[in-house]
């Protein structure tokens, strides 16, 4: 069984169309990254996932369940959303009791120290929340979200608001604990770098829609090679790529062009890109072999309206 599943989703604010039809299915044992851009729906979603929003039409289930019409389901889920609100004069581990006692939590006290001591911050038990760093503040949304020993927990746009090495620091942790303490993580982000070190799936959301979704590692074999190509012109060199016979995606990307090729046909693309800038008139400045990345997925969904 899927902890999520999600079918023919459908939720509008007025005019604004947020989901229109998504289609989404987070298996067990997972870090899934829900990645889009800002405004694609990835929120929307969450909530409908979590019985906050009732869905104008379609269908999702939480562990089986439909979260609007069972929220008991929800207690099986822990949640750190974007803007985390806390109590700024409460010191850290009386806040955690309080959440501990809100959930049923036998012995609270203990099972704050416990949360404290997996997310990193034992030692800050003592202190007033309103004086730990923003970084801090993330792993301590994390003890709250873990208190009540999930089975998922889901992270709405965990590292926005921190500095590289706290985004590397909260993502290191996660993994941790996902690996140690078998947990399961749905990571909501628009921040691409960091979340292909750790997510096992992925789902990309645009405009309301998952437009790729699967293993990220067969998701990345799949698109093969890329290349990005340097020239005088890369706008009328990328009309002349796109018809080699081997070429599965052109596109351009700054001053760049950017070829995805089907497996085996690197070599091919080296003989023949300086023949095909010589009768295009194109400068041709440099050649560079990369693997496809979580970026590149990410800009052809979005710039080229790519579907699967």
């Amino acid at each position: 069984m899927n902890v999520i599943e999600c079918r023919g989703l459908v939720k509008c604010f007025g005019e604004v169309v947020a989901l229109n039809g998504l289609d989404l299915e987070v298996p067990r044992r997972s870090i899934f990254g829900l990645i889009g851009p800002n405004g694609a729906g990835k929120t929307t979603t969450i909530r409908i996932c979590l019985g906050l929003l009732k869905p104008d039409s379609g269908e999702a289930l939480l562990f089986g369940e439909d979260p609007w019409n069972n929220p008991g389901v929800r207690t099986r889920v822990g949640v750190l959303h974007e803007h985390m609100a806390f109590p700024t004069s409460l010191r850290v581990l009386k806040f955690l009791e309080h959440v501990a006692r809100i959930y049923g939590v036998g012995d609270a006290r203990r099972r704050a120290l416990e949360v404290l001591s997996l997310v990193g911050l034992k030692d800050a038990a003592r202190r007033r929340i309103g004086g730990l760093s923003a970084g801090m503040k993330q792993r301590l949304g994390i003890a709250q979200a873990l208190i009540h020993e999930p089975d998922l927990v889901i992270a709405d746009e965990p590292t926005a608001n921190l500095d590289p090495l706290g985004r590397t620091e909260l993502l290191e942790l996660i993994a941790r604990l996902h690996k140690d303490e078998k947990m399961d993580f749905v990571i909501s982000s628009h921040i691409l770098p960091e979340l292909s070190r750790i997510c096992d799936f992925i789902a990309l959301i645009h405009a309301g829609r998952v437009h790729i979704s699967g293993r990220l590692e067969e998701l990345m074999k799949e698109f093969g090679r890329a290349f990005r190509i340097s020239s005088s012109d890369p706008r009328r060199l990328l009309s002349k790529v796109r018809e080699l016979p081997y070429v599965r995606e052109a596109y351009v990307i700054g001053q760049d062009l950017v070829v995805e090729v089907e497996e085996g046909s690197e070599g091919s693309l080296y003989a023949d890109v300086n023949e095909v800038a010589r009768k295009a008139g194109v400068e041709l400045y440099g050649v560079e072999s990369k693997v496809a990345t979580l970026e590149d997925l990410f800009r052809r969904v979005v710039l080229r309206g790519f579907r699967r």
